[in-house]
């Protein structure tokens, strides 16, 4: 279901669009309304708008101001060609078809511009596609040391993940911060990352699209754009690290908690996925498969000092591949396996 809360900052982006941007969205004072419900009649007059709203709200791995910024970005540069006409846009495209011009710029937005693996690219964007087909393509379009990578470059309008938290930012904020991880201003209904100042002044349209979106009546040229041949390294596992950790939810855990976090998975050992580069683009865990030693100590660890984080998000971030259930099942495990070696004086089986 699309989210309340991206649907009406969109009507809100729209309200603050330059004139000659607004017809695509095609809305009345009364719908841009903040209390607005979710109409459905812009709906069935907007088919295609609507199914970009939809589609980008599947994107659970960025904020949904990222979400918005992307809606326009893919305006201003082109969506994916199979995606601008309702009759092709539900249709699973056949593994190993031709890519167009179009589907190469698009690739260079989500990669470049949002950071996206290529799981999330694939699944959303080119669905039909295989994930090693895309990231193929991204590799040839962008080249061996950008196509697992993403630019550093873009500001705050990628991925949250290449700011490094540090121990004096843990100090200023842990004096007035809740133990248990809970911020009392989050206002995050969705549970994938809340505003803040700073982000929403960079993410308002009039900075990041200041031009009338193309239309499906003017396509781009034929002769792919030029791309720019500046090195551009692939993430360090630090990145990597960096990455997960600020992509948890305000709403389940506050900044203090989430340094506090990042030093304990520091000190103690971090997932499996998070110990080496081959580890962390190495396939998802198979249903069934048992768990690695390293991922048994982390998730007690993260339990421990960050425990009102979901087993879902545990699972989405950390344990790639395990299901909610299975998250939660294998830490009850553990806790009773700790209680059990504690009654036995402290004897286990390893």
């Amino acid at each position: 279901m699309v989210s309340h809360a991206l649907h009406h900052l969109v009507y809100d982006a729209a309200s603050r669009l330059p004139h000659a941007l607004t017809p695509p969205f095609c809305l009345t004072n009364a719908e841009l309304h903040p209390a607005a419900p979710f109409n459905i009649s812009w709906r069935l007059r907007n088919p295609l708008r609507g199914f970009y709203i939809f589609l980008t709200s599947q994107l659970t791995c960025i904020s949904e101001n990222h979400r918005i910024a992307l809606i326009f970005e893919l305006d201003k540069v082109g969506w994916p060609i199979h995606l601008r006409s309702m009759h092709t846009a539900g249709m699973k495209l056949v593994p190993g078809s031709e890519w167009s011009v179009e589907d190469y710029r698009a690739l260079v937005v989500l990669r470049r511009g949002f950071g996206l693996e290529g799981r999330w690219i694939a699944g959303v964007f080119f669905e039909g596609r295989t994930v090693g087909e895309v990231e193929g393509k991204l590799r040839e379009v962008l080249g061996d040391g950008e196509g697992m990578g993403m630019r550093k470059d873009r500001g705050k309008m990628g991925v949250e993940g290449h700011i490094d938290i540090s121990d004096e930012e843990a100090a200023s904020e842990d004096e007035g911060e809740y133990a248990d991880g809970d911020d009392e201003h989050s206002t995050d209904e969705d549970g994938d990352g809340g505003f803040d100042e700073e982000m929403s002044t960079t993410l308002t349209p009039s900075n990041t699209h200041t031009h009338p979106p193309s239309s499906n009546t003017n396509p781009p040229p034929k002769t792919p754009a030029p791309i720019s041949t500046a090195p551009n390294p692939a993430p360090t596992l630090q990145q990597h690290r960096n990455s997960v950790i600020q992509s948890i939810s305000r709403s389940h855990i506050g900044r203090g908690t989430r340094v506090r976090l990042k030093n304990a998975l520091d000190k103690r050992g971090w997932p499996k996925r998070f110990t080496s580069l081959a580890n962390f683009h190495a396939p998802p865990a198979r249903k069934g498969e048992a768990w690695a030693a390293e991922d048994s100590r982390a998730l007690l660890y993260i339990r421990e000092v960050a425990f009102k984080i979901p087993h879902c998000v545990l699972a989405e971030k950390f344990f790639w591949g395990r299901s909610e259930g299975a998250v939660r099942s294998h830490w009850s495990n553990l806790v009773a396996g700790e209680k059990k070696e504690k009654g036995n004086g402290g004897i286990g089986d390893g």
